[in-house]
Order: structure tokens, then C-alpha cells, then sequence
């Protein structure tokens, strides 16, 4: 089941990535978030954000604790890289 929750952490993860370099034209309509901002903030991110903190606790329990981290450092590495990624844009 580890080894599950790691595949949809990943995908989901790299889901969100590619949507958030897409550029603001795809993921907004007028003055809401389009289909595929929605899809992003509904499905992609609650996902995402889930899957860490429970296959997070699963690690802890079974005292894996470099996966954890691995996955705790690519996860705010791409945190990081969305959000650089967002205010180049905005001021691009």
C-alpha cells in the first residue's frame, strides 16, 4: 500500500507542477479559474497535499525516515520552484 500512495504522490505531484508552468491564460477564465484551474485546485492539490502527510505518517510509523525526507525535499523544492516560477511571471 506504501508503495501506492507513493505512485499517486508522484503523479500528482508532477500533475500540479505541469499546470502550474502552464501559462495564467490556461488556468484562469475571466474572472474565475477554468477547467483546468479547477482541476488543479479541487483535485491536484488536496491529492497532493493528503498523500505527503499520509504516506508521511506511514514512514514515521515504520521508521523510514530517508524516504521521508527525499520526498519531503522534492516536495518544497517544487513548492519552490512553482512560486519562483509565478512571481517571474508576474513581473515578466
Amino acid at each position: 500500500m506504501n508503495t501506492r500512495l507513493n505512485t499517486i504522490f508522484y503523479v500528482a505531484l508532477a500533475v500540479s507542477f505541469i499546470l502550474w508552468l502552464l501559462p495564467p491564460e490556461y488556468n484562469m477564465a475571466v474572472y474565475t479559474p477554468s477547467y483546468l484551474g479547477y482541476f488543479l485546485l479541487v483535485v491536484c492539490l488536496p491529492v497532493t497535499l493528503v498523500t505527503f502527510v499520509w504516506v508521511g505518517i506511514l514512514d514515521l510509523k515504520s521508521g523510514i525516515r530517508g524516504r521521508l525526507a527525499i520526498r519531503t525535499i522534492v516536495f518544497l523544492l517544487i513548492l519552490l520552484i512553482s512560486a519562483v516560477y509565478r512571481c517571474y511571471m508576474a513581473h515578466a
